[in-house]
């Protein structure tokens, strides 16, 4: 593998601070159902929320700027 290639790596992310509508929040959580059923995932969508990625690493890691909605998919905490 070639390690110097995963450590040049450099991504920036912006987004706008446009909402989503109502029917695309609507949209998507349909398909997120779906998912969820067809693979027994743990998908969330979490919308509207100005410090998704607040003073975490991956704030940092992608640079990312005015997320507001994003996807996630969890797992069972661990002991």
């Amino acid at each position: 593998m070639d390690y110097d290639i995963i450590k040049s790596r450099h991504s920036v992310r912006t987004y706008t601070l446009q909402p989503l509508s109502a029917d695309e929040v609507v949209m998507l959580d349909s398909q997120i159902r779906r998912y969820n059923a067809e693979g027994s995932l743990n998908m969330q969508l979490v919308v509207n929320e100005p410090n998704a990625f607040g003073r975490s690493l991956m704030a940092h890691y992608g640079k990312f700027r005015n997320v507001t909605n994003y996807i996630a998919l969890t797992g069972p905490k661990s002991n």
